[in-house]
């Protein structure tokens, strides 16, 4: 699901007129890399396209979106190195928003990048970086109040926060994980409400 949303903001960049320098001719071979799924020619082409233009929003959207699919296909092993393709997603995304700071594309993916990185940390480090998924998510309601995404991902981030705490409660509490209903336990129920409510 990610991976598709993140492959859908490449050809949500609108098309440019024809340049005078070279960058237009760079983005299409971009793209030809990148629609045959040869993600890393996709980026060499997107990089020179922005050397040859920096001030320009495109080159840098095109550019970070090749590096977070490459991120997010190789999330699945998540060695560390793999952690550079988000920083350099987020580099090309926060480069875009400099140049228009209210960029849908660059909020949206700037959010989800931040998300799924937060998929692969634990405890204190995780909570951290879902609340920054979660500012970015907010950033994007704010450019877009009517976005889907944005508001479906605010649910998940919040599940997310909430849900685990209740699954160590019912598992001290002896509930098999097939147990529907509330906690028996009421004080339980009342700290859980009390710490996780303003999160939900």
């Amino acid at each position: 699901m990610r991976l598709r949303t993140a492959i859908l903001l490449l050809p949500a960049i609108p098309a440019m007129p024809q340049a005078p320098s070279n960058v237009q001719t760079w983005l299409n071979r971009g793209t030809q890399a990148f629609e045959t799924r040869q993600y890393a020619r996709a980026a060499e082409a997107y990089q020179t396209a922005v050397a040859l233009d920096r001030g320009r929003i495109e080159p840098h959207l095109f550019l970070g979106c090749a590096w977070m699919v490459q991120f997010m296909f190789a999330s699945e092993s998540r060695p560390p190195e793999n952690l550079n393709f988000a920083r350099k997603a987020e580099a090309e995304y926060g480069e875009a928003r400099r140049l228009d700071p209210r960029n849908p594309t660059a909020l949206k993916a700037l959010a989800m990048v931040t998300l799924d990185e937060a998929q692969a940390l634990n405890g204190e480090e995780k909570s951290r970086k879902l609340d920054d998924a979660k500012a970015r998510y907010r950033q994007l309601l704010s450019a877009d109040p009517r976005s889907e995404l944005a508001n479906y991902s605010l649910g998940v981030i919040a599940w997310r926060q909430t849900y685990p705490v209740l699954a160590v409660a019912r598992k001290r509490l002896g509930m098999r994980p097939d147990a529907h209903g509330p906690l028996p336990d009421a004080a339980m129920r009342r700290e859980i409400r009390d710490r996780r409510v303003a999160i939900i």
